[in-house]
């Protein structure tokens, strides 16, 4: 797809090498929407410059997307897309390998990748949700 003619960080990387399964993730987990905001991260990502603060924040918020972020919220999109998926599915387990790989390339680049699932506690999840 791109013709690299310079040196590739590993977000660059991913986006290329994973290009149809970013592609069909966004588009099962976010609809056009994200459809149309990953193909502008990667266009953004196969230039020949360090990625800047607003791809590196759009790439956090794709990551969101993949890891479920916003299932919870009835009045969101994501919830929507999510309830339409077969939570056992092979397209789930696809999402979980590319959520892993895009968490090996944003380490390797030195990007932290927040996931605020991690910061709730278990218990409190369940107890708000009966």
């Amino acid at each position: 797809m791109y013709d690299f003619t310079f040196s590739t960080n590993p977000l660059q990387k991913f986006f290329h090498d994973y290009a149809d399964a970013v592609r069909s993730a966004a588009l099962l987990l976010g609809g056009n929407f994200w459809l149309r905001r990953v193909n502008k991260i990667s266009a953004t990502l196969m230039q020949p410059y360090a990625p800047t603060r607003l791809t590196l924040c759009e790439i956090q918020k794709f990551y969101d997307l993949l890891t479920l972020q916003n299932v919870c919220d009835i009045n969101t999109d994501a919830s929507l897309y999510f309830a339409m998926l077969d939570p056992g599915g092979s397209e789930m387990e696809d999402i979980c390998l590319l959520t892993e790989a895009l968490e090996d390339a944003a380490e390797a680049h030195g990007l932290p990748l927040q996931n605020s699932i991690d910061d709730v506690d278990e218990l409190d999840f369940w107890e708000l949700s009966a």
